[in-house]
């Protein structure tokens, strides 16, 4: 990553303009490029570095206790975290200028709940790969702006920085139409070190010079008619059940559409014809949902309405918690082996038959 990438990420505006006035969260492991806003961000405009402890470490309750003693006006979090925090208490940010959260898909509904409920003057969303440094899109955050969105959008480009949506074969897709997320500016990076046929694959030159060097993010987007890219999901996150395909992640979004569970996460389990879909879930708080019998029937049928039999998971093993990366995000790596569980924890097993699902009689409405 060269110099001029986090220098030209700290001299963007659009995201948050930063005082000598302000008293900026460190929050983030210091291997995250989230450092860049945290820590250099105060050091290049004169403001004040507050270093907080890990939540797990003291708790939720003082850790807020902490950041409002310490006077904190801007902060980033992983939303794997912030909404850990907003599950608590929604009106947690309230003494806060500037919110921003990243890094994972948010749950609407919490991000709606933080709006309507002593919002920090400023709660964002940003959007951008480490390799891209930090943040390359932005979107504000509000009752207003989220009236219509079943997803929180990754929003607008911020300045310098150009967003492409390209098709397999490097054209531009229409608005509206879904694509891969390329990402130009002088925010890129050079590339990976020592790995140079990966750099090769990931960092192109769209017309052969140095200035249109654009990462592809592997991230796939549509563009609504506002002109604000909207997430649909990964490249590298699709995968074929009995022949269909299936983006993993959104099958997580209509399971925590369902208002049933406050976490999930879905991975495919087997090959051939034995594939199928397993997800991880923290129910809601509901004494009926302690039944993980009762949960994955109820599941199911709820997520009839809107994905055919083969995208409804097979498996629903519950979860006391979600293991996180030392970064903040879902640690999906560890999901079925470093989270302790409930004696009542077990995996269930609903297949389309139980549920009453079809693979191929219902439209798959995207």
């Amino acid at each position: 990553m060269p110099h001029r990438a986090a220098r030209a990420f700290l001299e963007t505006t659009r995201l948050c303009q930063l005082t000598e006035r302000d008293r900026i969260a460190w929050v983030t492991n210091p291997a995250s490029d989230a450092l860049t806003l945290e820590v250099w961000g105060s050091l290049m405009t004169g403001g004040t570095v507050v270093v907080l402890p890990l939540i797990a470490e003291v708790g939720i309750d003082a850790w807020l206790a902490k950041m409002r003693g310490a006077g904190v006006t801007v902060m980033f979090l992983m939303t794997p975290l912030f909404e850990l925090i907003a599950r608590e208490d929604s009106s947690a940010f309230a003494s806060l200028d500037t919110l921003i959260f990243g890094g994972d898909a948010a749950n609407i509904e919490l991000v709606r709940q933080v709006c309507a409920n002593a919002p920090p003057l400023r709660l964002m969303q940003g959007y951008g790969p480490t390799e891209t440094t930090v943040f390359t899109t932005y979107f504000d955050c509000t009752t207003t702006s989220l009236a219509d969105c079943d997803r929180v959008p990754l929003g607008y480009p911020l300045e310098r920085y150009t967003v492409q949506l390209l098709d397999n074969a490097g054209e531009l897709v229409r608005p509206g139409e879904i694509g891969e997320l390329y990402i130009g500016g002088p925010g890129v990076a050079s590339g990976y070190f020592a790995q140079e046929e990966l750099t090769a694959q990931k960092f192109v030159r769209r017309d052969g010079d140095d200035s249109s060097l654009m990462y592809r993010s592997g991230d796939l987007a549509r563009q609504r008619a506002d002109g604000a890219y909207e997430f649909v999901g990964r490249l590298d996150r699709q995968v074929k059940i009995r022949g269909f395909r299936v983006d993993l992640e959104e099958v997580e979004r209509v399971i925590l559409a369902t208002g049933l569970a406050i976490v999930a996460v879905v991975e495919k389990s087997g090959e051939g014809q034995s594939g199928h879909l397993v997800c991880y879930y923290v129910p809601r708080y509901d004494r009926h949902l302690a039944d993980p019998v009762a949960f994955a029937l109820e599941a199911s049928k709820a997520m009839t309405a809107e994905l055919p039999g083969y995208m409804i998971p097979a498996r629903w093993i519950p979860r006391t918690n979600i293991p996180l990366t030392g970064n903040g995000k879902i640690d999906r790596k560890h999901l079925t082996t470093s989270v302790k569980v409930t004696s009542t924890t077990r995996a269930i097993s609903c297949n389309a038959d139980q549920a009453g699902l079809d693979d191929t009689g219902r439209e798959h409405a995207r």
